[in-house]
């Protein structure tokens, strides 16, 4: 059982890591929001349908402060990605620094 158990944790590890942090930090923040979203409404719709008429700020409090976190780390991770870019064209002189994939290392571009 703890092997097991230490297998899927190294997976899990690896995976995790296989991508930049920043990238995984991003998809698992749109899937809370997903789902805080999907249970907003929800709830919403199980109040329409047993009738309840009070007030129900909570709800959007809970969902607006999702989205700030989202729009906040996504404004950070694209300010970085752009930090990122502008030190590639520095190091290659000035020129844009383009990825046409691998095995076009000429800069072909590859035929379908």
């Amino acid at each position: 059982m703890w092997k097991k158990f230490k297998r899927t944790a190294k997976r899990a590890f690896k995976f995790i890591f296989s991508f930049h942090f920043g990238k995984f930090l991003m998809l698992l923040l749109t899937a809370i929001v997903s789902y805080l979203t999907y249970e907003g409404v929800v709830i919403a719709k199980m109040c329409i349908v047993y009738g309840y008429t009070g007030a129900l700020p909570w709800i959007a409090t809970m969902l607006a402060s999702a989205y700030a976190a989202f729009g906040t780390m996504g404004s950070f991770f694209f300010n970085k990605g752009k930090a990122e870019e502008v030190t590639k064209i520095q190091m290659n002189g000035g020129k844009q620094a383009v990825d046409y994939g691998p095995g076009c290392d000429d800069g072909s571009v590859p035929t379908i």
